[in-house]
């Protein structure tokens, strides 16, 4: 046979084996698989484990928001009253001028009929016609950075407190919050009766029972307003009139309070509440852990906030379930009230002033009348670039240059993982890049091996022989080893050849941490399950896969764990998935995967249809045997006259 129609021949069963396999169904049995954790007082006191928790969610507040402007108050108020940040840090300072930005343009906006507000009788400086909650908490928190709310850019944000209708647009919540922003370093008004106006309106509001509530028509008090409004009353206890009510709503929020310590907002238990509660009790001096009116069985306000602090993402939950019982994930304003009630009761517990009261907070030198001292260099990290900065030595203001910019994140070349997702390490710093949850074939992520026994599964050849094999005349070397294991492979399907044969060290990896790193080591058998079973998913070796090929796995045992003997092997029925071969076997390691062509190749469906007579493809078969022969014919005729 000559060359030319060899390679005729050749094509044309290419060409039928192209025709043939998009005739072939496929056939895929995938096997898939797939809270929050909480803090609680064990031997390690409350306190501790609250300083520890405000730690971690500071860190993880400040990470998640990198560029803080208007909005982003509440977290900039906790950072500035825990300590986590000086009040003139450089992330601080970024803050105030976004703000002014913000305040330039929606001050002018709400005085100006077009904007994106219309006035509607709104006072100069109000950032909203409507709601006076808009100023109050920006003052509140530009008081916690030693800032002049009077200057802020071209407007002053007190100067619309001079009018009480437009505090009382908001009603309850206008007057509660209008207090605390005036009382957060004194500020005075034109109109002196501007805070007793706001007394005697919140006074007016209280409900029978001792509470408030922000809607005019509830008979019944919310624990969230009750708090928020002790909040800016607890500073007028030397009236007589305040005395009583704040005596009365003390009592109200001990009896709204759940048997668990938590409290319930419209029938849902939720987190926001019971931090409401600690900070109206810190402003009281009243501590939330450790006075009996707020612990029932045993279980404080503080106990109950705690159960919503989930410790994976650093964060706090809004509800646990949802109305369908369903778990939920963490929420931002219940993440930043939490913080801020932590950081109230924090505050109490170290004798320090309350959370609102900026007294203790020293106010910004007047343009022109800082002292600095001498600059002093801060390095690059990955997020924040290189500064040159000094320090006014009479108000803490701060004044940067930047000196370097920012090194970015340089990623790890290996996964590290948690119980539930994945990441690369930062070898800078250790952030998480790429985090993802678990993508689960059975109990193995098919991304980074996590197992579900709480370990990960490390897969290598296999090149050095196990010690426990050594003294087994018969498995006594690689090559020993691999022979007999072929061997017991080949008793489950004679066709398997030892050069399709992979030799696998298979290995469960359990954590540890050593130095605050954590360090992966193999595991014993206490990390296995009771009976060492255990379920793991193996790539498929380089040239197979699902389609086309079957396999057998044979597993050896280097212990007499769990009854089984040293040398003896097994061979675990094998599923295929789409991302490997899933096995069940006694412990692991060494285990030898083997393969051949299977009974869904294409070749093996001609051979056997041909062999067993089966009619019920060879229409199919006909079809493309035909189509493949016009082809070749059309091919050949356009080469006949091309050569002419």
């Amino acid at each position: 046979m000559n060359t030319t129609t060899s390679k005729r021949l050749l094509s044309l069963l290419l060409a039928l084996i192209t025709a043939l396999s998009l005739c072939v169904p496929v056939f895929a049995t995938d096997g898939t698989g797939n809270g929050g954790g909480t803090t609680g007082e064990t031997t390690t006191s409350v306190s501790t484990i609250v300083d520890a928790t405000l730690s971690s969610t500071r860190a993880q507040e400040k990470a998640a928001l990198t560029s803080p402007d208007f909005g982003s108050e509440w977290v900039i108020l906790g950072l500035a009253r825990s300590g986590y940040l000086e009040k003139g840090s450089k992330y601080f300072n970024d803050y105030y001028t976004r703000v002014v930005s913000y305040v330039n343009r929606e001050a002018k906006n709400v005085q100006t009929a077009g904007g994106a507000q219309t006035a509607g009788g709104a006072p100069a400086g109000a950032l909203h016609p409507a709601k006076s909650t808009e100023n109050s908490r920006l003052i509140i928190t530009l008081a916690a950075l030693g800032r002049d709310a009077q200057s802020v850019g071209d407007w002053n944000l007190l100067a619309p407190y001079e009018d009480f209708s437009w505090i009382k647009k908001q009603g309850l919540n206008g007057a509660t919050w209008a207090l605390i922003a005036l009382d957060t370093v004194g500020y005075e008004t034109k109109d002196a009766t501007i805070r007793q106006q706001c007394i005697s309106y919140i006074l007016e509001r209280q409900l029978s029972d001792g509470g408030w509530d922000v809607r005019e028509e509830s008979t019944k008090a919310d624990p969230d307003m009750t708090a928020m409004t002790l909040q800016a009353l607890a500073k007028y206890q030397d009236q007589e009139a305040v005395k009583a009510a704040v005596d009365k709503a003390v009592a109200c929020l001990s009896k709204l309070q759940n048997a668990d310590g938590s409290y319930s907002s419209y029938e849902a238990v939720n987190s926001e509440s019971i931090s409401q509660v600690i900070v109206a009790c810190a402003a009281l001096g009243i501590d939330p852990h450790t006075n009996s009116w707020f612990v029932k069985n045993g279980k404080s306000a503080v106990d109950a906030l705690l159960t919503f602090y989930n410790t994976e993402k650093r964060a706090f939950h809004h509800i646990m379930k949802d109305k369908d019982g369903n778990p939920t994930d963490v929420n931002g304003m219940a993440t930043e009230q939490a913080a801020y009630a932590m950081t109230a009761y924090q505050r109490l517990k170290n004798g320090k002033k309350s959370l609102y009261d900026m007294s203790d907070v020293a106010k910004d030198c007047a343009a022109g009348e800082h002292t600095f001292g001498d600059w002093k260099e801060t390095a690059a990290t990955c997020t924040e670039a290189g500064t040159k900065t000094h320090t006014c030595t009479k108000c803490g203001r701060s004044e940067f240059v930047e000196t370097t910019p920012a090194l970015g994140h340089k990623s790890g070349s290996g996964y590290e993982m948690s119980d539930k997702k994945h990441w690369f390490p930062c070898v800078l710093c250790g952030a998480h890049l790429k985090e993802a949850n678990h993508k689960y074939t059975g109990d193995q992520c098919v991304v980074c091996n996590y197992h579900k026994v709480g370990g990960r599964i490390e897969i290598t050849p296999l090149t050095t022989l196990p010690a426990a094999l050594q003294s087994v005349s018969a498995l006594s070397s690689m090559t020993k080893l691999k022979s007999q294991m072929v061997t017991a492979a080949q008793k489950v399907d004679k066709d398997i050849k030892a050069e399709n044969t992979q030799l696998l060290d298979v290995t469960l990896m359990v954590p540890s941490v050593v130095d605050n790193k954590t360090v992966w080591s193999a595991a014993t058998k206490d990390a296995f399950p009771a009976n060492g079973k255990i379920t793991v998913l193996l790539p498929y070796p380089q040239g197979t896969g699902k389609s086309g090929y079957e396999f057998v796995v044979v597993h050896a045992f280097t212990t007499d764990d769990f009854g089984k003997t040293v040398g003896a092997m097994e061979s675990p029925s094998v599923t295929k998935t789409a991302d490997g071969l899933q096995v069940t076997t006694t412990g692991l390691s060494p285990i030898l995967i083997g393969w051949k062509a299977g009974s869904d190749s294409v070749i093996d469906k001609l051979v056997k249809a041909s062999r067993t007579g089966d009619t019920s493809q060879m229409g199919l078969w006909a079809c493309g045997v035909l189509v493949s022969t016009a082809a070749i014919v059309v091919l050949t005729q356009k080469k006949k006259r091309s050569a002419k």
